[in-house]
Formats: structure tokens, C-alpha cells, sequence
């Protein structure tokens, strides 16, 4: 895994003379170089021989970007902090040996889902410093990020009072609500009343609503109240967060879904699924048609 950075410069036509924050320049002419280098952790064979054949299976920036999580399929999330200022690798010994090591490993039971930061994490204030992760054959965990404590869980039960794992978790855009996503199904905890405590919503209704597991949710960073939810039926839904109404059903990925996640002003929604090269830009203002399709891979 390599963290990288490209050229950034202020943008003339976004400086402004009060205190608002001026947003950089990209510039995409440019290569990014690389900056951070990270592969030996996630295989080290002498701790353990079984990571030989480990992999990453995601990398997630805290809120406030001061470090991000990975997951992997040895069932750990580690946490990396960010230096306070970068310092550009050597090329060539990047390949052997690691820039540095994690700040906090999390070894779970079983498989990781699913994880996600608090939305209001920072990480100068301890209490806030969280994030959840659902695993196999688990209640959701509340894992603190400083200590690597387990703080909470979040547990949903079978018609046979058996915990059920969520397969997808996304705060709210206030953190006061967490969505677990199950198979034509919703779970929403009040994130400050853990346990087995829920609120639950039947997703499919006759021809309506994902018809299959939820496998991502991701709320509109606007505070408008809207919810997508992927599903492996090849469909987004769209809801209203305050009384789960149906908004809109999204068709046009050619396999299921597998990610869902909007833009920072809320107006636009990108889907991803399995076994398809393309993601797909959609317009939430206006569902008719797909904005564009962006090929992920050649």
C-alpha cells in the first residue's frame, strides 16, 4: 500500500479575502509521487505464517485526516497516524521495507465486513476518536482509536434470538444514529444507547426496494436526510432518513453493488459492483439518466 500526493497549488478563482477556507488546486498533469510505503506488516510470516498470502481489502481516511485504517483479510484493522510533515521515500528500498509500522492493530474474531469512522472524529479529542466495525458471526464493535479499547457493541438478533452480523455500517451525518445493513433489511442503533436496542425496516415491498443484502450505505454529507444503500441485486435505493420513505431505485450497475458513496455537496451519488469496469455518476437532483460512467480499470 502507498500513500501518494499530487502537485497542489491555490486556485485563483477560489481565494477569497475573509476567513473561509480555500480549497487547493489539483493539478493532474503532474504524476503523484509517492510519499509512504507500507507491506511487510501486512505479511509478516514470522508472527505469522498464515499472512503470507494476506491482502488489503480497504483503506479509510479519518474525518479530520490526521491517519486512516486498512483492513485486511487476517481479520486486523490497523490504524496509521500521518507525520506532521512528510518526508518523500527512497524509491527503491520502499519495496523492502515498510516507512513505518501502525500505531494500533486491531486483531478481530472473524472476517471484517465493514468499517467506518464517527463522523465528528478528531483526533485531539480522545472521546471522539472512534469508529465501528462489523465482523462474521458478531455483534457491531465501538472500538476506540486512541486506545484500541473496545468501548461498546451494537447487537441485532435472529427470529431465533441469535446475534446476526451486519454486513455494511455508516453513521449518520449528526452520529447520533447507526445504519447496519442486512439481507432486504435495515437496523438503526442510537449510537448512545448500545446493545439490543434498534429500530428495523423491511427494505423490500413487493417490486420496490433492494431485493438482496445491503452491501454499502453512505449518508449525504448535506444534512438533507438522504440515505443510499447498495444491494447485491444490482440496485441502489434511495430513502429519507427520518421515516425510511422509498425516494428513488437506481438501476444500470451490471453486477451487484458493492459501493456507494456521495460527493461532498451531496448532489451526486457513485455506484460500483461486482464484475463491472465502470462506476457510475448519478445525479440525485435528477434520476433520469446516469450523469457519466468513469472506467475503473482497463
Amino acid at each position: 500500500m502507498t500513500v501518494e500526493r499530487r502537485e497542489e497549488e491555490e486556485d485563483p478563482s477560489q481565494q477569497s479575502t475573509d476567513a473561509t477556507a480555500v480549497w487547493p488546486f489539483l493539478r493532474f498533469d503532474s504524476p503523484p509521487r509517492k510519499i509512504y510505503h507500507f507491506f511487510q506488516q501486512f505479511r509478516n510470516r514470522v508472527e505469522n505464517p498464515s499472512n503470507y498470502n494476506n491482502f488489503l481489502k480497504g483503506v479509510k481516511w479519518s474525518p479530520d485526516g490526521t491517519c486512516f485504517l486498512t483492513s485486511c483479510d487476517d481479520n486486523t484493522i490497523r490504524l496509521f497516524h500521518l507525520p506532521e510533515e512528510a518526508s518523500y521515500i527512497d524509491q527503491l528500498a520502499s519495496d523492502y521495507q515498510d516507512s513505518y509500522h501502525s500505531n494500533l492493530v486491531i486483531n478481530e474474531a472473524e472476517m471484517v465486513y465493514d468499517y467506518c469512522w464517527y463522523p465528528y472524529m478528531c483526533s485531539s479529542d480522545p472521546t471522539s476518536s472512534v469508529f465501528v466495525a462489523t465482523t462474521r458471526d458478531h455483534p457491531i464493535h465501538l472500538w476506540d482509536a486512541t486506545s484500541g479499547q473496545l468501548r461498546c457493541t451494537y447487537r441485532a438478533y435472529n427470529d431465533m434470538d441469535e446475534i446476526t452480523a451486519a454486513l455494511s455500517v455508516s453513521f449518520n451525518s449528526s452520529g447520533t444514529k447507526l445504519f447496519a445493513g442486512y439481507n432486504k433489511m435495515l437496523r438503526v442503533f442510537d449510537v448512545h444507547r448500545p446493545g439490543r436496542d434498534f429500530q428495523q425496516f423491511s427494505l423490500h415491498k413487493g417490486k420496490d426496494g433492494p431485493s438482496g443484502i445491503v452491501s454499502s450505505i453512505a449518508v449525504s454529507p448535506s444534512h438533507s436526510g438522504m440515505l443510499a444503500l447498495g444491494s447485491y441485486n444490482q440496485s441502489t435505493a434511495l430513502y429519507a432518513e427520518d421515516n425510511m420513505e422509498l425516494l428513488y431505485v437506481l438501476h444500470g450497475q451490471s453486477g451487484g453493488i458493492t459501493q456507494v458513496l456521495f460527493s461532498k455537496d451531496g448532489n451526486y451519488l457513485y455506484t460500483g459492483g461486482r464484475k463491472d469496469s465502470y462506476i457510475l455518476c448519478w445525479d440525485v437532483r435528477n434520476t433520469v439518466d446516469i450523469v457519466y460512467k468513469s472506467l475503473s480499470r482497463k
